[in-house]
């Protein structure tokens, strides 16, 4: 639904908001519907930015999708490696803009990090689904942070008879 001109609300979402808005399931259908459209030349560009600075940079993704409703989205992270260490912070810390491809109104601004993270699993889950031979009897996944046990639970709805073995450590 589009907004009359002037007439639209911005959502502002949190962490446990994405959290608590997003599954595995959810996000993989996306991923996949988007990979779909782009193999067969739907409407999305992309494009990437990076600036670079002494102790960490700044990296911008943007992309369209234009459809039966288009959206702009804009991911906008800071990575900074020594952030935990030093300063008590995540290393990558970031939010995502979606506006309206019609007419520009800004719908939502939303953390990033658990949509990262979804959107990995759910690419590496895809993966899985088309890429992994007949009959895998181990699947190991080699990751960090929270992206184990996400990745994880994509690939068990894609391979559920197979045993997973993570390799890596649970930092949140």
């Amino acid at each position: 639904m589009t907004a009359p001109a002037g007439q639209f609300e911005t959502r502002i979402l949190t962490r446990a908001d994405v959290e608590r808005c997003l599954d595995a399931e959810t996000s993989i259908e996306a991923v996949e519907r988007a990979f779909r459209m782009r193999g067969t030349g739907g409407r999305i560009e992309s494009a990437l930015l990076g600036l670079h600075g002494e102790d960490g940079g700044l990296h911008v993704k943007a992309a369209t999708m234009l459809g039966d409703r288009g959206y702009f989205a804009v991911e906008l992270n800071a990575n900074f490696p020594g952030n935990p260490r030093t300063n008590g912070l995540p290393t990558i810390q970031g939010v995502l803009g979606l506006f309206d491809a019609t007419n520009g109104a800004p719908l939502a601004v939303m953390d990033s990090i658990s949509i990262t993270l979804l959107r990995t699993a759910a690419a590496t889950g895809l993966a899985a689904r088309y890429l992994a031979r007949d009959g895998p009897a181990t699947v190991t996944i080699r990751a960090i942070r929270r992206m184990s046990s996400i990745t994880a639970r994509c690939r068990e709805l894609f391979l559920p008879h197979v045993r997973h073995r993570l390799l890596g450590r649970e930092i949140v």
